[in-house]
C-alpha cells in the first residue's frame, strides 16, 4: 500500500494515525476498526533509539518544549510504534461553533482517535493528524526517520 498524492502534492482527505508502543495491547482491535472506518493506504513500523526519541518527538510535533517530549516518550513508549495513513471518504469538518473541536478539524478522525484512546487506557497512546498540512509534514518525517 502506498500513499496517493494528487498532482499538487497534497494529501487530500488523508490522515495519519500513530499507535505508540503502549497502545500495542489494543493493536488488532484498532487496526480492524481503522479498516472499517477508513480506507487504509499504508502501514509502517517506526523504530527510534530511545535516547533520540524526545528530540524526534519535538520535531514530529513541531514543538520546542523538551520536558514535555521526554515525559511523552516514557508514558507512551514512543521509541517503537506503528504509523497508519488512511483516507477518510466521508470527512466531517468542524466549525467554530463545534465544541470540543478545532475549526477545520475532521470530526470523524477526532472521534475515532478518542475511541482508540479509551480502548488503550491512555490519553496519548494513540495520535491522529488534524489537518492536511500536518498529515503531509508528519508522514514525510516518519518515513524519513523510521529507521534512525
Amino acid at each position: 500500500m502506498t500513499a496517493t498524492i494528487d498532482s499538487n502534492g497534497s494529501f487530500e482527505r488523508q490522515y495519519l494515525f500513530v499507535l505508540w508502543r503502549k497502545a500495542r495491547p489494543a493493536r488488532e482491535r484498532i487496526l480492524a476498526d481503522l479498516a472499517r472506518e477508513f480506507k487504509v493506504l499504508e502501514r509502517f513500523e517506526v523504530s527510534w533509539p530511545w535516547w533520540k526519541t524526545p528530540a524526534l518527538l519535538r520535531t514530529f510535533y513541531s514543538d520546542r518544549r523538551w520536558v514535555r517530549w521526554l515525559r511523552k516518550a516514557i508514558t507512551c513508549g514512543a521509541w517503537r510504534f506503528e504509523a497508519i495513513l488512511v483516507e477518510d471518504e466521508r470527512p466531517e469538518f468542524a466549525t467554530a461553533d463545534d465544541e470540543g473541536y478545532f475549526p477545520g478539524e475532521n470530526r470523524h478522525v477526532h472521534d475515532v482517535k478518542q475511541r482508540y484512546r479509551k480502548w488503550t487506557g491512555g490519553r496519548w497512546r494513540v495520535y491522529s493528524s488534524a489537518t492536511q498540512a500536518e498529515t503531509r509534514y508528519q508522514y514525510g518525517f516518519l518515513k524519513e526517520s523510521k529507521e534512525f
